[in-house]
């Protein structure tokens, strides 16, 4: 998957290998969401603990 990222302009790319094709195409379907809700790819597949070092990281600074 191949998409731009608005606050760089820069051209970014995921890819993921799966066991069947179905597999694949519904990764490709959760993705496809995830950017018509404006979660951009590399959000939307970040490992859930490395987005709340960054979600921390920005309630350190807020204080």
């Amino acid at each position: 998957m191949r998409w731009w990222d608005p606050e760089t302009k820069s051209r970014k790319s995921l890819s993921k290998s799966k066991e069947t094709e179905d597999k694949a195409q519904e990764w490709i379907s959760t993705l496809v969401e995830a950017a018509q809700a404006g979660i951009n790819p590399s959000l939307a597949t970040m490992p859930l603990g490395r987005f709340l070092q960054i979600i921390g990281s920005l309630v350190d600074v807020c204080r």
